[in-house]
């Protein structure tokens, strides 16, 4: 019997992808950062980089890294601005008069 290969690690993609499977709500996503090893490793991929010191593989990680944050910062954007939008029609909302049945505002 053949030895099996080594277990994948967790990616960047797939600590994203299950924090989004739970169906986080806008504020959760909103609050949500890297779990603490892969932020680390993300670190010290930067690091190296600066440094001029990456493998090929090491760059692809990195650029993994980079892509994922496009994504969760873009996510992040546009939740943001959709609670916004929501808070500004609430406002709106209270503030509206309400109109009789001639069209009149009344108090």
């Amino acid at each position: 019997m053949q030895p099996l290969p080594p277990a994948r690690t967790r990616t960047v993609f797939d600590a994203i992808t299950d924090f989004l499977a739970t169906q986080p709500s806008a504020e959760e996503i909103l609050a949500y950062f890297l779990p603490e090893d892969l932020q680390e490793r993300a670190d010290y991929l930067a690091e190296q980089n600066g440094e001029d010191l990456l493998t090929p593989d090491e760059r692809k990680e990195l650029d993994e890294f980079l892509k994922a944050d496009q994504v969760f910062s873009l996510l992040k954007l546009k939740v943001n601005q959709k609670l916004r939008m929501q808070q500004l029609q609430r406002q709106q909302c209270r503030c509206a008069r309400p109109v009789n049945a001639r069209g009149d505002q009344t108090l």
